[in-house]
């Protein structure tokens, strides 16, 4: 009898034992199996290298005042033989993106002063010759975007192409203020970008 209970505890145990070993190979099967890198068997191997600006330092330099004289007419022309640039310190290309334009001191930037009636108007363009941004548009739209257009480009600084020759012209009307001293119309102020418009 207790040979009988003895067999039958060696088979329990057998069966035990079975069970156990089919667990930890479902357990092998399913876990999961470490990712290895593929072996290079060449012997080469290659590294890129990338530069990008530093677009919180760019470096340049704008006029600090462009003085302006009002003619019998209300023309206004450059009272300063000195040219006036947008000059590009940075060692890459930078553009001009936008200009932004603040009235000042009473005066009305308009479109045209010449059909303004509004007192001391004034009508301003300024930018390289040919592509002069103008004054009012500014205002009106909250900045003009520049960065499609390539006149406002320069290249990197101590290059032939690193400034731009800033051109001003308008007309005056209505005038109340005395003008033997000169009066602040408006601040601009550029906003630049590394590279060229429209290109890298």
């Amino acid at each position: 009898m207790n040979e009988t209970k003895h067999e039958a505890r060696q088979a329990l145990m057998r069966r035990a034992m079975g069970a156990l070993c089919a667990v930890g190979v479902a357990g092998t099967l399913l876990a999961p199996t470490a990712a290895f890198a593929e072996v290079q068997t060449n012997t080469d191997g290659e590294t890129i290298i990338t530069v990008q600006a530093d677009t919180s330092n760019i470096a340049f330099t704008v006029p600090t005042t462009i003085p302006l004289s009002v003619q019998a007419d209300g023309s206004l022309i450059v009272a300063s033989e000195d040219e006036f640039k947008i000059t590009n310190e940075s060692p890459f290309d930078i553009h001009v993106t936008n200009m932004t334009v603040k009235s000042e001191d009473g005066w009305n930037i308009v479109a045209s002063a010449s059909v303004s009636s509004n007192d001391n108007s004034i009508d301003l363009a300024i930018g390289p010759s040919g592509n002069a941004a103008d004054a009012s548009e500014a205002i009106q739209a909250g900045g003009i975007d520049l960065s499609d257009n390539a006149a406002w480009n320069m290249g990197y600084t101590g290059s032939a192409e690193d400034s731009i020759n800033l051109t001003c012209s308008g007309n005056v009307s209505h005038v109340t203020k005395d003008l033997q001293t000169a009066s602040k119309v408006a601040t601009i102020t550029w906003t630049v970008a590394a590279g060229q418009a429209g290109g890298e």
